[in-house]
């Protein structure tokens, strides 16, 4: 039997996420304003046929597989990224300075697609502050640095769009919202989740750091039809 986090995206779709749902038993994917990703049950060879009957032509979706995925010829893979998916193991509460740290909210939406626009964490459209807890901090009133969730699968909250502004890496921002994520989720009893490039080897140091642990692979396909 199957991980939860083994597929992540359909596990949300039919868990805590399960209010941005569209799709159909086998083939589950959030509101193209809320987030790109599709997931099936199984990516079997007439999946992504029946893909092509749900979705509009021109709308690109992101996939997450634990194994390589063969894209058909007749998609176009606009990006393929191979990522790893970490945990926080332990109820461990992290002791920090929380005076910089802010809510975000709607208001906030435009500063926020123009921080992830620059930085790239991955995908953020209009809606993804939907996912909750979104905190930022600030700099003589510019988002500099922010840090949300979004998947939610079971007893597991993913956190998402860790970023900082190039102007202001090594100031320790990255770490104190993921201090904060952190302890808010573990204080829901709930245990974090994290994907980060494999590469990205100083977003990983961070979070090896602050406990997580490697959980496996986790390959990101973003294609379009």
């Amino acid at each position: 039997m199957s991980h939860p986090l083994d597929n992540p995206v359909f596990s949300a779709l039919q868990s805590h996420n399960s209010n941005f749902c569209l799709g159909n038993e086998r083939i589950k994917f959030f509101p193209k304003e809320v987030s790109p990703f599709l997931s099936a049950l199984s990516f079997d060879e007439t999946i992504f046929e029946e893909i092509k009957t749900l979705m509009e032509p021109d709308r690109a979706i992101l996939l997450a597989h634990r194994t390589p995925l063969h894209i058909p010829a007749d998609w176009r893979l606009i990006l393929e990224i191979i990522g790893t998916q970490f945990v926080y193991p332990d109820k461990h509460l992290h002791r920090f300075d929380d005076r910089l740290i802010q809510k975000l909210d709607r208001t906030h939406v435009p500063a926020m697609l123009e921080l992830t626009k620059l930085t790239r964490p991955g995908p953020f459209d209009e809606r993804t502050i939907e996912f909750g807890n979104y905190e930022g901090i600030f700099s003589d009133g510019k988002l500099v640095s922010m840090a949300g969730w979004r998947m939610h699968i079971d007893n597991y909250l993913e956190v998402s769009a860790v970023c900082t502004h190039p102007d202001f890496l090594g100031r320790g921002y990255a770490r104190t919202l993921l201090q904060s994520q952190i302890n808010s989720i573990i204080a829901q009893n709930k245990i974090p989740f994290l994907h980060s490039r494999g590469d990205n080897t100083r977003a990983i140091d961070l979070y090896e750091g602050l406990g997580f642990v490697k959980n496996g692979s986790m390959n990101f396909y973003l294609i379009k039809q």
